[in-house]
Order: structure tokens, then C-alpha cells, then sequence
């Protein structure tokens, strides 16, 4: 009697995993959405690589400024226009003929 017991709560408690399980993984599932509200009110800044710089062009007012920021300042995550961007720099190579250049705005 007490086997059969332990057998029958034993079963339950696996239909009870089966079944809840599932359900418990489809409350953790991140989705959602997101809703956007406003405008973008200035251009991005243009970035043209040089010969041993890098040109950051951004426009401020009615005119375009541009600032040259060397390799190694922009290795260095160098603030071009400090109120606008700051700029940094990876090597993705060991012969340094390949980076990527990062643009963070403020």
C-alpha cells in the first residue's frame, strides 16, 4: 500500500513538471515593445581616415567644423568636440593596417 502510494505521488509529480514547466518558460521570454517619441535634431559627424589622422566633421549651427585627431590620440578615446563626441580607436590586426573607430555621442 505505501509503494503504491509513494508510485502514484511520484507520477503526479512528474505530470505536474511536465505540464507547468512550460509555462514557467514562457513567462521568463523577454519581449516587448518599444515605442520611440521625438525627432533626431542634428547630423551625425562624418569621419574620413587620413594618412596617419583621422578628420571628425561635425555640423555645429549652420557650419560644418572638422577637427584631425591623430592615431594615437584616438587610441587614447580622444573628446573631439567635447559636447558633441568622442572618438576611439582599435587596432583589429597585429600589423595595425585594420581598425575600428568608435563615435560615441553625448
Amino acid at each position: 500500500m505505501v509503494v503504491s502510494a509513494v508510485k502514484w505521488a511520484a507520477g503526479l509529480a512528474l505530470i505536474s513538471v511536465v505540464t507547468l514547466l512550460p509555462a514557467f518558460g514562457a513567462t521568463s521570454s523577454q519581449t516587448g515593445t518599444i515605442h520611440f517619441y521625438g525627432q533626431i535634431v542634428e547630423a551625425p559627424c562624418i569621419i574620413s581616415p587620413e594618412a596617419g589622422t583621422i578628420a571628425v566633421s561635425c555640423p555645429q549651427d549652420k557650419n560644418m567644423l572638422t577637427r584631425r585627431v591623430s592615431y594615437t590620440q584616438a587610441l587614447d578615446s580622444a573628446a573631439v568636440f567635447p559636447e558633441r563626441a568622442a572618438i576611439s580607436m582599435t587596432w583589429i590586426n597585429p600589423e595595425k593596417s585594420l581598425g575600428i573607430v568608435q563615435v560615441d555621442y553625448r
